[in-house]
């Protein structure tokens, strides 16, 4: 058994077994790494097999930014290839791959850490990704390549600085012109380029800028020290990086670089310096300062917007519009939150000072004037008003204004000022309802619910809410759910009527309501109604107090089932079977049924306790309980019955048409009862038997205590025969020779484990018997 413990367990099988979109994404990071350093590798080097421009860096580091570090294995196997296809060792390869891929794994990790944004939205994050990604990270690089290509004899010693500052450069270049593209490439970045009527313009600026590089880079301007053109891509990628963001600037600057490079292989453009290498070194200066501009533009403009965002959201969630009137220019533009709290989506009214006048209501407008006018005097900054505004809706809002002086013309007089609004309307509302309710809210402490004539809700406590669930917002201006009118010929709709007819007629009502709370749980409510008059004698409110009593209720429930059930198994206890059997007795002689009553003893239960301990015990008998009622048939005038008389002794009610099928129905018992148990004790299934005497009534023709005696004694029959059987008792024997004990055999075990019981001689245990019969019962169990 140790040694099972040290092999992998499934769960940890499937976890080391590589996903099918892992392995699709690392084989997509090692082909793109692959191709973009052998594509790098053909064109003209300053150094052996160094480039300054290496794109597989931007790649690889962009990869394990968006995908995650699991990625590595694709940028190791990419470049080890690589470094063999230029002729490394292996070993020498395997050394690159493994310090380049840690380097890059290594950075990616610690920008992840800090919190880097794919976006590159903040200053913050294109601080990080230029000192760690395209810093740090290309000089670890940088270092580890050329001290393993200097080991290797791919680079002479005396090359090893320049070779060291140009691998660095080359793998910078790579991460801000290939890396920053990929890394930024999103569903919401290609949204707000090409999404509507967005993808012309993100077209025409790139087209332009494209262009004006182009232009400074055509057959004329060879040899030419600096030419106009060379500026304008500039201007047009930070115009670019505004309107659509900086994967298509970024995007933009890459096609402009490559367009560039290929311009300068070919002896072309400004940078041209006669030799390739040398020109390159040039260019990709030139081409790292379009990289970095929309960078720069997109940090700054995110910043700017997402401080912007952040006041205003702090704005809207404390509830306070914002407004600025330009006394100058005469327009009013409210927030977002005061056009919210009016229920506008935009100001369809207009921004004028006007047209924002005459959404205040008219008794108020001339308060609102007055303190507007104190702000011409040169010692007041500020004023403060309360005052109606109109709604979409026709509806009125009630709002507490400030207005601040943010600026000042040559005269003194305003020229510029901050307007402030908040929602004061429950605050009036609740004054205006304060008279109706004082009192109610603070004598009663059950819930309190008050509505107008037609039953719609004003105003609830909080008691309320606590019972039912649902808040004063929800309710106020509903019918609530207990005063609705019921289906027609319900037992609601009688009681809503004895309602009605006792408030009209003693203008009270009292008792108890079943209702739903908010979360659909059913609770009984004890509700007390008073109707409340005008001095005409017309209803025009109701009082409604509820206290909740369904806690009370199920606790009377739950004694209930206590009295009448098993805790262990749910089966009805003794005092239910004693009802349950009458109620038997009575319908067998109104219906013509037989009805077998049978009790039921486990063998050798006592041993499946001391071996395996009471807890697989109470399993056990768990288990056959719902086994047993599984036994039970249902009939149209009733069903079978069982229930547990205490430790392992049950009784079962059958209800049958002849005595065989009686016979029957107690073999199906016997043989539910002996299939195997599971109980989860380690030592496989516990086989447990049962002994089982039955009576049929009425061919027994006795009461129901005498009939639990007859068929007891019967079960007692058939564990002296052995176990692992049934006898029934003759009642007809009994009567004749009383005292006179019948034989019990008990059959072979059929191949399907079942025990059988026959009778040879009628059974008789007489009721003079039954104490010293039970005493020899119990020792022999």
């Amino acid at each position: 058994m140790p040694a099972l413990r040290l092999l992998p367990s499934p769960l940890l099988i499937r976890a080391l077994r590589p996903s099918p979109s892992w392995t699709r994404r690392v084989a997509l990071v090692a082909l793109a790494c692959y191709f973009g350093g052998r594509l790098n590798l053909g064109t003209p080097q300053l150094d052996p097999n160094i480039s300054l421009f290496w794109p597989a860096t931007g790649i690889a580091l962009a990869a394990l930014l968006r995908w995650g570090l699991g990625m590595w294995p694709g940028v190791a196997v990419a470049t080890f290839v690589v470094a063999l296809s230029f002729g490394a060792p292996i070993w020498t390869a395997g050394a690159l791959a493994a310090g380049n891929t840690a380097a890059l794994a290594a950075a990616a990790s610690v920008l992840q850490r800090k919190g880097l944004h794919p976006a590159l939205d903040r200053r913050q994050d294109l601080w990080l990704y230029c000192v760690i990604g395209a810093g740090a990270a290309m000089l670890v690089t940088a270092t580890n390549g050329v001290v393993w290509m200097s080991l290797g004899g791919l680079l002479e010693p005396q090359s090893l600085p320049k070779g060291w500052l140009h691998w660095w450069l080359g793998g910078a270049v790579g991460a801000l012109l290939v890396g920053v593209p990929m890394l930024t490439l999103s569903r919401a970045s290609l949204h707000r380029a090409f999404a509507e009527w967005r993808w012309l313009p993100t077209l025409l600026l790139a087209a332009a800028t494209i262009a004006g590089g182009l232009l400074a880079f055509a057959p004329a301007a060879t040899g030419i020290a600096l030419s106009p053109f060379i500026f304008v891509p500039h201007v047009l990628l930070c115009w670019l990086a505004v309107r659509s963001g900086v994967f298509t600037a970024s995007l933009t600057a890459l096609m402009l670089s490559i367009g560039a490079a290929l311009a300068t292989t070919n002896g072309q453009g400004p940078f041209f310096q006669g030799e390739v290498s040398p020109s390159l070194a040039l260019l990709w200066g030139y081409v790292c300062t379009l990289s970095a501009t929309p960078l720069l533009v997109t940090a700054l403009v995110g910043e700017l917007t997402a401080n912007d965002e952040r006041w205003q959201l702090a704005l809207d969630s404390s509830n306070i519009g914002v407004a600025e009137w330009d006394v100058r220019v005469g327009t009013i533009p409210l927030s977002r939150r005061w056009l919210s709290m009016l229920g506008h989506g935009i100001q369809s009214f207009g921004t004028s000072p006007a047209a924002v006048w005459d959404r205040v209501h008219t008794h108020d407008q001339p308060t609102v004037r007055a303190a507007l006018t104190s702000l011409a005097k040169p010692n007041r900054d500020s004023c403060d008003a309360s005052f109606r505004m109109q709604c979409n809706d026709g509806g009125w809002k009630w709002l507490e204004g400030h207005a601040i002086v943010a600026e000042r013309l040559a005269n003194g007089e305003p020229a510029r000022v901050i307007l402030t609004a908040r929602d004061i309307g429950k605050q009036r509302a609740a004054e205006e309802r304060h008279q109706l309710s004082a009192k109610l809210f603070q004598h009663l402490h059950e819930g309190l619910l008050i509505t107008d004539a037609n039953h719609r809700v004003l105003d609830v406590n909080p008691a309320f809410s606590a019972i039912t669930g649902y808040s004063r917002d929800e309710v106020l201006g509903t019918v609530p759910a207990l005063m609705r009118p019921a289906p027609s010929g319900s037992a609601v709709e009688r009681q809503q009527t004895i309602m009605r007819d006792s408030l009209q007629a003693s203008g009270t009502w009292r008792g108890e309501l079943v209702d739903r709370r908010r979360n659909g749980e059913p609770c009984t409510l004890q509700v007390t109604i008073s109707a409340v008059k005008s001095h005409s004698g017309q209803i025009r409110y109701h009082a409604l107090a509820l206290a909740d009593i369904t806690q009370a209720q199920a606790q009377r429930a739950q004694l209930e089932r206590q009295a009448h059930s098993d805790e262990l198994t749910g089966l009805p206890n003794r005092a239910r079977l004693a009802h349950m059997l009458r109620e038997s007795m009575q319908a067998s002689e109104r219906e013509g049924f037989l009805l077998t009553i049978c009790y039921l003893d486990l063998d050798h239960f006592k041993p499946v306790n001391d071996r395996y301990g009471h807890e697989a015990g109470d399993r056990l008998l768990v288990d056959l309980a719902d086994r047993l009622r599984r036994s039970l048939r249902h009939w149209a005038s009733g069903d079978d019955a069982v229930a547990r008389l205490g430790g392992d002794e049950f009784v079962l009610l059958l209800r049958t048409a002849t005595l065989e099928e009686g016979r029957h129905a107690v073999e199906r018992v016997m043989r539910n009862v002996s299939q195997p148990y599971a109980l989860g004790v380690g030592a496989g299934p516990v086989v447990v038997t049962a002994s089982i005497g039955a009576t049929v009534y009425p061919i027994d023709k006795a009461d129901a205590d005498t009939l639990l005696r007859h068929a007891d004694h019967a079960m007692y029959g058939a564990k002296q025969a052995g176990r692992n059987g049934y006898l029934f008792f003759d009642a007809e024997h009994d009567r004749r020779t009383e005292g006179t004990s019948s034989r019990c055999t008990t059959s072979p075990r059929s191949t399907c484990g079942s025990a059988k019981c026959s009778v040879s001689r009628p059974c008789c245990a007489g009721s003079t018997r039954s104490t010293a019969s039970s005493r020899r019962r119990n020792s022999c169990r």
